[in-house]
Formats: structure tokens, sequence, C-alpha cells
């Protein structure tokens, strides 16, 4: 057996990364463990450099189908393993950075953190080495009405090659709106009708199939697939029919790893000044506790409270203290809030919280215009059970004690 290591395609469609399937052979290995190591190495240099960028990656984990326990697993592991502050537990793409690490982790701890995350830039596919062939997958022109057209990644700049031709079926199945597009071509064109003779070369075993699958009907000579498709039973029909749906085309496997390999010098290094500008930073303080309550380090942290009323409580709460003193209202324009046309500029920041009873106490400080942190002093403490209300009412409470700094700030302005 070989061990052939591949780097996962991500790429940015405009607003988040989504996953392309597995790309670019780096090397082939005779032995797993010589694979594995070499994936933890890469995996922890792309790391680096993509962690600022890892709350947009959504097609990993449970990130679109269970968003917000995900997210709570992953801010609790940060905040217990690695000493982040518990302000990204707040909804919300929250950006990580490398420098909101307090010390230089290790690839061992880089890799536990990539398992809580569900996430992995590099995979290593067991193959048989004798052959060093791989598949790039296609749609069968038959049904299209129009000539193959091969599988593309989400940018279609790339034709996709896959280990297994299990493989490229999830993959064609994981893209939903080919299997669409091929299950209207066939109701359209009735490319399905006729017997199963005519079908399939092996009728009897074609009936077996669809006799035991809930996704396959049978009736009045035609054939109907269901719209939701296990992977092994369209891969077993896909290979029963004459014309199969995904032809595929047998590829010997192109190592890259003579380019490859510069590039993860470069990322070596630019790994390196990133960690070394984090120890430059400790090295300027006395003590861990002194560098986690500095304002440098915490503005790292400090994020600009959203108007936008569909997901956050934020526009509410500051209009309700502007109603109790009276005075001109609020106005709203484009999605921010503005007080006699100057435009509310609010930031928060968690710097304590602490669960008494299943409710959360946080205590939070808060800035505006332009000072994210005014004073680390001016806290308020919010209670509720669940921590984003706990924030919400630590925002009251800090408007009704400081809320005067903040409106003596937009009155110079006006």
């Amino acid at each position: 057996m070989k061990y052939i290591l591949r780097e996962i395609g991500w790429v940015f469609n405009d607003s988040t990364y989504d996953n392309d399937g597995n790309y670019r052979t780096i090397e082939v290995f005779d032995t797993l463990e010589e694979a594995r190591e070499v994936q933890k190495e890469l995996n922890y240099d792309y790391f680096c450099r993509k962690f600022g960028f890892l709350h947009s990656y959504e097609a990993y984990g449970d990130f679109l189908t269970n968003f917000k326990p995900y997210k709570e697993k992953v801010s609790n592991y940060l905040i217990d393993k690695f000493g982040f502050n518990p302000t990204i537990r707040l909804q919300g793409k929250y950006d990580y950075s490398t420098s909101m690490f307090l010390n230089k982790p290790t690839i061992k701890e880089v890799e536990e953190l990539l398992k809580v995350m569900n996430i992995s830039f590099f995979s290593v596919t067991e193959t048989d080495g004798q052959s060093r062939i791989q598949y790039e997958a296609k749609i069968n022109g038959y049904y299209l009405g129009r000539e193959d057209e091969y599988l593309w990644d989400t940018n279609g700049n790339k034709r996709l090659r896959f280990v297994t031709k299990r493989e490229a079926i999830e993959r064609f199945l994981k893209e939903h709106n080919y299997f669409l597009l091929l299950i209207a071509k066939i109701q359209n064109n009735a490319r399905l009708v006729g017997s199963l003779e005519s079908l399939s070369d092996l009728p009897s075993v074609l009936q077996s199939l669809i006799n035991h699958s809930d996704h396959l009907l049978y009736k009045n000579g035609r054939l109907t697939l269901a719209k939701e498709m296990e992977a092994d039973v369209f891969l077993q029909l896909n290979e029963l029919l004459k014309e199969p749906f995904v032809k595929f085309e047998e590829k010997e496997v192109e190592i890259i790893w003579s380019t490859f390999e510069n590039e993860h010098l470069s990322r070596m290094i630019q790994d390196e000044r990133v960690w070394n500008t984090l120890s430059e930073r400790n090295s300027r303080f006395n003590s861990l506790s002194d560098l986690k309550n500095s304002k440098e380090y915490l503005l790292k942290y400090t994020f600009r409270l959203s108007m936008y009323a569909g997901y956050y409580n934020y526009k509410d709460i500051i209009e309700d203290y502007f109603k109790q003193k009276g005075g001109e209202p609020l106005i709203e324009k484009y999605g921010y809030l503005y007080y006699k046309d100057v435009r509310i500029q609010m930031y928060g920041l968690i710097k304590f919280v602490k669960k008494v009873r299943n409710r959360y106490h946080i205590q939070s400080v808060f800035g505006f215009g332009n000072n994210p942190i005014p004073d680390l002093n001016y806290t308020a403490i919010g209670k509720h059970s669940e921590f984003e209300r706990a924030f919400d009412n630590s925002l009251v409470n800090w408007l009704d004690k400081y809320g005067d700094l903040l409106v003596a700030d937009l009155d110079k302005q006006v």
C-alpha cells in the first residue's frame, strides 16, 4: 500500500471559505506513520497563516448545521486551553488572531485544536501503490444534452481529482446543484425509460438494487431517482447503467512536492516571524497577569457593537437608553444609529465571567467614538442564564452608570 498526502482546497467565495475537495498531491509515502508526521507539520504551518480566517470556514464541522453549540465548544477550548479572553464566546463571526495566544502553541497542541474544530488542511489517503492512479470525474453528456462536464472546484479554475471513484461520487452528491441538474435533465429527456435490459447489461442485479433501495423506483418502464441519494447506492447504480451518470478518466498521480517545498519553506519563515513577534510582546510585561490585563492585549478582543437588529440587541438597548433620557430621538440610517447627525460607535469587551447557579455573571467594559477602551475601571455586571443575554444586560447596566460619558462625547462632535 501507498499513502498519498494531499492539500485540501479552501476557496474564498466573497464572504466565506468553502471546501472545494482534495487536490494537489504533495507526496506519496510508503508508511502511514511517515505521511501522518508530515501532515501534522504542514497542518501546523497552514494553521499559523489561516487562524485569523477560521471563523469564515463554513464547510467543516457543525458550523452550518449546529453553529451555536459548535462555536461554544471551540471558544471554550480556546479559553480553557490557551487563555483566550471570554469575549470570543459571543455570537457572530469573531476574528481570531495568532496574537491572541499568550504563548506559542506546540504542533501537538495545534493538532488537538484542529480535532476540536474538526478541520484539516491536508489529507492522507491509502491507495494501491502499484497503479498510482487518480480519477477525474465528469457528468455524462448523454443526460445533459451536451458535452461531458467535468467536476470543477467552486471557483471553476481546476478539475478535481480523486483517489477512489466513491470519493468522486460523494463530491458529486455534495454539490447538490450538480445532482438536481442531472435529475431534471433525466426527467425532461426521458433518458431512464425502457426495460431494465435496455438500461443495464446486468438487469437482474439492477432489479435487486432497486428492490433494496428507498431511493430508486422502477414503474411503468421508467426508472426514477429520489432527490436524496446515498453515495453507495448511487455508485452501484452508476456502475450498473450502460450510460453511467458520472464517467471517470484515469490519470497518473502528479507529485508537486518540488514546488510545494519552496512554499513550505516560505510558510515556516513567515510563521517564525508571527511567533517571534508574540515573544517580543510578552517580554515587555513582568507577568502573565500584567499581559492579560493590558490595554494592548485586550484591544485584540475588543469588537464594535453591530447595530443590525436582526441578530443583536445592542441597537434596541441603546435606543431605549436615549428614550429614557428624553431629547431628540435617534435616527437609523443604513444600519447605523445617529445622534444629532453623529454616528454612534460603541465597542465591547468582557473582562470577567463567572457562573453561579446556572446564571452567567459577566463583567464588561464599553468604549465609544475613537476610544474603544476609555477606562478599564468603568465596568458593569450583567446576569442571565444565557451568555449573550448576560452580556446585553451588562451593556444596559453600563449605560445606566456611564452613559453620560457617551452622550458628552457625542455632543463634542455635533
